[in-house]
């Protein structure tokens, strides 16, 4: 539903053009400059127009900016207690599936995420099993098993309706 997945195959840092191009913007983005200083930054002859960045300008960086994903809205709920308190508490949040769905989208963690589950060896004659993250792990290998048999079972036609 992404309205610019096709840009995203060929580059995964669109609307920027490499990761350096992203980092540079997202840096200064979030930093606290106006736009008067991150124009005077890009128009610097040191390095910057050297630089083969995707923006010269700040609007251009805004512009680039707001095609990037929104992210997770955060939520909130006033609390009430029984018991009475100062100020009213606040229940902030933001919906899980948001977040997840906005990882995904992450140019930053494109080539980082993992959803294999894999049983890592030690050794060669597969004696000694090794766990450094959780895709590494029982569980993760067990919901995989568990899932495949599932999906087999109502393609042969095993499966109950």
């Amino acid at each position: 539903m992404d309205a610019y997945a096709a840009h995203h195959k060929e580059n995964i840092y669109y609307p920027f053009a490499s990761l350096q191009d992203w980092e540079l913007g997202s840096f200064l983005f979030c930093s606290l400059l106006s736009m008067a200083a991150i124009n005077q930054f890009l128009g610097l002859e040191l390095q910057v127009k050297a630089l083969s960045l995707s923006f010269h300008t700040a609007k251009d960086l805004q512009g680039r900016a707001e095609l990037l994903p929104a992210v997770p809205k955060w939520w909130y709920r006033i609390i009430s207690m029984s018991h009475p308190t100062k100020q009213p508490l606040h229940l902030y949040w933001r919906n899980p599936l948001d977040c997840i769905e906005a990882l995904f989208n992450h140019p930053h963690f494109a080539n980082e995420l993992d959803l294999t589950p894999a049983c890592v060896y030690d050794t060669v004659d597969c004696t000694m099993r090794k766990y450094s993250e959780w895709m590494n792990g029982d569980a993760a290998w067990s919901m995989q098993v568990c899932t495949l048999l599932s999906i087999s079972e109502v393609h042969v036609g095993i499966a109950d309706p």
